[in-house]
């Protein structure tokens, strides 16, 4: 039976482990949340000595996103939404438990790892808005909490929900819109597809003592710059391509093309935009070659919605407020059938 005691006893093992294991491999998800928290884990661990850092290819979800036989030691999977199936082969593949510190929706059952992750546990994930709060909650650390606040604010923006959190937030003294700016920096990396400025932005958390020091920072500044015109030209012109009716609910659908990845950007301004519905967005990334359903709305529950899509077997991952599929063709119209049937039927109302 699965317990929040094994919650809890799974995330001290794993504090444990990265402690007394020599070398120590970090697959970590490619955005702020996930950058921050492979920061917090090498802090945690008392530097970067043993340490062997993986980002996965952006955009993919599953063992084939990164090279498994160069994971060396000790492996820890952070903020990066993998099926819990998947991770469970590459325990098998390793020979070794596998660990999970995350915070998006997985099912937990059968899955041969150590799962440190709340939301998998039934948990509310307004409760743990981050990897980084995972980390400080559960894995018990108490130092560099901006890089905890850094990865609350680059998931959620200033949608904290959870009133504890909003009040250790505002104790910190920092700015919300500085914070705000520091995770654009930062994610500005992976909008680009650029690798280079992953690494560079995580080495520059691992040295940095405060935001000042990501903010002024002139390579992350000239990547967003890169990125500002596209972004804006794209927002400037995205009008619904369809609307849905059903009920209560209001469903719009949105067809954009970028160079790009950015799919997360458009989604939660198009979600801002239109707070009263469901917003679905088709992405096709042509630097990348692939094509992405994003799903967010600030009205709705969609975690039925999720949990329904990962029982068709879709490729998904995700939270109650959103969730993103990786289409098998440009035209994503098996997947785009599978989500808005599943939005008519399993959406959860005004919460």
């Amino acid at each position: 039976m699965i317990t929040h005691s094994l919650l809890k006893r799974n995330c001290l093992r794993i504090r444990e482990d990265l402690a007394s294991s020599d070398y120590v491999t970090i697959i970590h998800h490619w955005d702020t949340d996930g950058i921050a928290s492979a920061v917090l884990l090498s802090k945690l661990r008392g530097g970067e000595s043993g340490i062997k850092y993986v980002v996965p290819r952006i955009g993919e979800y599953s063992l084939t996103a990164f090279e498994t036989n160069e994971l060396v030691g000790y492996v820890v999977i952070t903020d990066y939404g993998i099926k819990l199936e998947e991770v469970s082969k590459l325990s098998s593949l390793l020979g070794n438990y596998v660990a999970v510190i995350d915070h998006h929706l997985n099912r937990v059952s059968e899955c041969n790892a150590l799962i440190c992750n709340p939301v998998a546990f039934g948990v509310s994930e307004y409760s743990y808005p981050s990897t980084t709060w995972v980390i400080k909650d559960l894995i018990n650390t108490v130092s560099n909490e901006y890089l905890v606040a850094l990865g609350i604010v680059g998931d959620v923006g200033s949608e904290v929900r959870n009133e504890g959190i909003r009040k250790w937030l505002s104790r910190l003294g920092l700015s919300i819109n500085d914070l705000i700016l520091a995770s654009k920096l930062i994610d500005s990396c992976y909008k680009l597809i650029d690798y280079g400025c992953i690494d560079y932005a995580r080495n520059l958390l691992m040295k940095s003592s405060d935001l000042g020091e990501v903010i002024s920072d002139s390579v992350l500044n000239n990547a967003l710059s890169r990125l500002s015109s596209e972004l804006s030209s794209v927002l400037s012109n995205s009008e619904p391509s369809e609307e849905l009716r059903v009920g209560d609910l209001s469903i719009k659908l949105f067809r954009l093309s970028t160079e790009y990845y950015l799919t997360s950007s458009i989604g939660r301004e198009l979600a801002r935009r239109y707070r009263d519905s469901v917003v679905v967005l088709i992405n096709d990334v042509r630097r990348l070659g692939k094509s992405y359903i994003y799903v967010r709305s600030y009205t709705y529950n969609l975690r039925n919605v999720l949990t329904k899509l990962k029982e068709l077997g879709l490729r998904v991952g995700g939270k109650d407020t959103v969730f993103v599929v990786t289409c098998s063709e440009s035209s994503c119209s098996k997947e785009v059938s599978y989500v808005l049937n599943s939005l008519r039927k399993y959406v959860i109302s005004h919460r």
